[in-house]
């Protein structure tokens, strides 16, 4: 099982060929390796299909939370610049943003009959691992949304590195509960998948869907407010985004689970230093 929601279960088949016709639609539109692709999704199994989607025909995606307020999104929207594709689940959230006329073309899910067809071969492409995978857009210091560009290379990385560090193996189950166009999302995101495991879409209240997981990734002050003892099946929290306090860690250390501390720059890749902390140490 590949994802796993309040609506059900998704297997890796599925999944793969729902990113399959979505890759399709979009080479239909003209799409090109390297073209831009905006994700306006909210939670959903919809927005990870549309990632993959995007990835097997070497577009590069661009998360973006249909939660957001519509100034922000609309700042996005015309920022992509030329070349650029929409893929959404509903007009409910592309109404939001008004599309510039250099857009090639949006995609709205729910309108889409490929999606109950059959599935035909997409093309290969020359893969490069020096091509962009994602543009991020953070906060910027100004409070300005500000694009940071990710590469397949920095990605492929992290992953190759992070699975090992985590202990991940295809029985594990992540939750997914960070917002969506965080970078620390993907971490949640591939690394579980690349060795086969369960992704949690966090559907209910955290305390519950953290009790259905073995594995997470939240701030220290989430941590800080929850009972490690509660979480019994629990291997491995990691922790990112702020300083990690030492009475918090060895709080959840003390119940043998393994506490995993995480930072890194967008700019470079998800995580860039991973530790694991020890009992007691400063």
């Amino acid at each position: 099982v590949a994802l796993e929601t309040k609506d059900g279960q998704y297997t890796y088949r599925k999944c793969y060929t729902q990113a399959c016709r979505i890759g399709r639609a979009l080479l239909d539109r003209g799409l090109q390796p390297g073209d831009k692709v905006a994700l306006l999704f909210t939670r959903s199994a919809w927005y990870f299909m549309a990632l993959l989607g995007t990835w097997l025909v070497g577009g590069v995606a661009v998360p973006m939370d249909a939660t957001n307020t519509p100034s922000r999104l609309q700042y996005m929207v015309d920022a992509l610049g030329e070349d650029a594709f929409l893929v959404t689940r509903g007009s409910d959230d592309s109404g939001q943003v008004t599309l510039p006329d250099y857009y090639t073309a949006k995609i709205v899910l729910d309108n889409l009959d490929i999606l109950a067809g059959s599935v035909s071969d997409l093309p290969a492409y020359p893969r490069d691992p020096t091509m962009l995978a994602l543009i991020i857009y953070t906060s910027g210091t100004t409070g300005v949304p500000k694009g940071v560009m990710l590469r397949h290379e920095s990605i492929l990385n992290f992953i190759s590195y992070g699975t090992q560090f985590m202990s991940l193996s295809s029985t594990s189950r992540f939750l997914q509960a960070l917002n969506i166009v965080f970078d620390g999302c993907f971490i949640e995101i591939l690394t579980v998948w690349s060795v086969g495991g369960t992704l949690l879409l966090q559907d209910a209240e955290l305390v519950d869907d953290l009790k259905r997981v073995t594995h997470c990734l939240l701030t220290p002050s989430m941590l800080g407010v929850l009972n490690p003892e509660d979480y019994p099946q629990l291997e491995l929290v990691s922790t990112i985004g702020e300083a990690l306090p030492c009475n918090v860690a060895n709080r959840w250390l003390a119940t043998g689970k393994r506490v995993l501390n995480a930072f890194g720059p967008a700019e470079i890749t998800m995580a860039c230093h991973l530790d694991l902390v020890l009992p007691h140490e400063p």
